[in-house]
This record gives structure tokens, C-alpha cells and sequence, in this order.
């Protein structure tokens, strides 16, 4: 993922870490546990920092791994594609202001579509507005 910045790896790199030990994490004794790069390669597991900003300028990028969280994705200042082809149940919202979302998974949180296009044959479990994008038929 060239285009991730800073905030994009940390979510990328902690929450796709593979636990060690027991309890929750992050913990006091093995933070988020040790990194996993094969998980990574993925996506994100989690947008466990707020709202996570891809960027993707004019590439293409696929995170299949199931997304959870109580963050955000918002796609912007993109003319590429980011495919979502996981169980995503992140519970922040997506907004896509420019680029394009298509959705091959399935995606719990409440689309915003204000600019660029979104669509899919994936399962919407949350409402989708449309201020100003490019719907495509979900089929």
C-alpha cells in the first residue's frame, strides 16, 4: 500500500498483530501483540484510531481482511479504487468524497457518497445517501 501515511500503517500494522498471551489488546504486557506481516498485506483488521483517510492518489487496492472498530473510512483525494471484499463491521461510517469504493464483502456501517462512485455485488447492511457520487448497481 504506497499511499498509506503514518496513521493508515499504524491501524494496518497493530491490529493485524497476532495476539500473545491472553486478555484484551492492546495490554500492558504485549501491546498489541507481535507483528504479523502476512495478515497485513490484507488490510487493516480494526479503524481502532478514529477515522482512517485512504488517499489512494490513482491506485487500486484490495483489504479483504474483516474490518472491525469504532472507526471511520473515509476515501479521498483519489481517483483509484479501494475494494472491500471482507465481513467489514466497523461501526464508524464510510464516506467516499472522491475516488471509488466498490464492495465485494459485506459492510455494516452507513455509506455518505458526495463525490467519486460506489457500488458492488457486496452486502450493505447500512444505509447509503448520495450527495453528489456515482451509485453503480450493486449487482
Amino acid at each position: 500500500y504506497p499511499w498509506m501515511n503514518g496513521p493508515n500503517l499504524q491501524d494496518t500494522i497493530l491490529t493485524t498483530a497476532t495476539p500473545l498471551g491472553t486478555g484484551p489488546y492492546p495490554n500492558a504486557t504485549y501491546g498489541w501483540g507481535m507483528v504479523n506481516a502476512a495478515a497485513a498485506v490484507n488490510g487493516p483488521e480494526q479503524f481502532a484510531f478514529g477515522a482512517f483517510d485512504a488517499n489512494l492518489g490513482s491506485d487500486s487496492s484490495t483489504f479483504s481482511n474483516a474490518i472491525g472498530g469504532s472507526g471511520s473510512l473515509a476515501l479521498t483525494g483519489s481517483t483509484g479504487t479501494l475494494t472491500l471484499s471482507g465481513a467489514n463491521t466497523y461501526s464508524g461510517g464510510t464516506t467516499v468524497d472522491s475516488g471509488n469504493l466498490w464492495l465485494s464483502g459485506s459492510l455494516a456501517s452507513n455509506v455518505t457518497l458526495s463525490g467519486g462512485s460506489f457500488g458492488g455485488p457486496g452486502t450493505i447492511n447500512g444505509s447509503v445517501t448520495n450527495t453528489g457520487g456515482t451509485l453503480i448497481s450493486q449487482a
